[in-house]
């Protein structure tokens, strides 16, 4: 499992997940977006594309950590896996030896 120090800007990885009741719930619909002068939209509209792009930047980094620890993983897997095959194919070749 990833260190908080691991993370992205030292979150740990637990604020780094998806949060879909986040920001869409404070989006304003199209109706109130009607109201409002079309420069106030594109600076709202522009702000909230920031906040995206660093929120899938921040998401993008989490993700390439965690795959960078699962290599790892199986990488150690695979390697404690040839040992164990290594240790008992070694002890059969010793019981087939004693049998004979």
């Amino acid at each position: 499992m990833a260190e908080p120090e691991d993370c992205p800007a030292g979150l740990p990885a637990s604020n780094t997940r998806p949060n879909p009741t986040g920001s869409e719930k404070k989006d304003p619909s199209s109706a109130q977006l009607s109201s409002v002068p079309v420069e106030l939209q594109m600076e709202e509209l522009t702000t909230r594309l920031a906040i995206q792009v660093e929120e899938n930047k921040v998401l993008k980094a989490a993700l390439g950590n965690a795959l960078r620890g699962k290599e790892e993983d199986f990488r150690l897997y695979h390697e404690t896996l040839s040992q164990v095959k290594g240790v008992f194919l070694q002890a059969l070749r010793q019981q087939k030896a004693d049998r004979h």
